[in-house]
């Protein structure tokens, strides 16, 4: 009989702080250029069978998944920005003495983002993607 394994990550931030001086409401204001890279790791810590039941890698087993984005922000004006994004993904597993990678582009995205409301309580802008 075989077993489903989904695997089961656990997010490991690489950056040691993160720091935001922009509202992620705020859109950046008519010929702003922004960009932001973002790099994130994940590591397998269990496998989980059918029925739920937490079993440990085996030995010399493991899996990691890191993404790379990269996002381009314009605003087109006060009240609109538009973002270009790329994903890059690279996987490395070791799985019974074998070790199998891919990298490669994973995915991209348009979004633009319009600010509806600004006040010094809060700001309430919509994101389509």
């Amino acid at each position: 009989m075989h077993k489903l394994y989904l695997l089961f990550f656990v997010l490991i931030n690489v950056a040691i702080a993160e720091i935001n001086f922009i509202n992620p409401s705020a859109t950046r204001g008519k010929n702003v250029f922004d960009s932001r890279l973002d790099i994130r790791r994940f590591t397998t810590e269990n496998l989980f069978d059918t029925a739920g039941n937490k079993d440990p890698l085996p030995p010399g087993d493991s899996f990691q998944m890191s993404n790379i984005d990269l996002n381009l922000i314009y605003g087109l004006s006060d009240d609109f920005d538009l973002n270009l994004g790329i994903r890059g993904r690279q996987n490395k597993a070791q799985v019974g003495g074998e070790s199998i990678s891919n990298s490669g582009f994973e995915s991209f995205w348009i979004t633009g983002k319009y600010l509806l409301s600004n006040s010094s309580k809060f700001t309430l802008s919509i994101e389509l993607l």
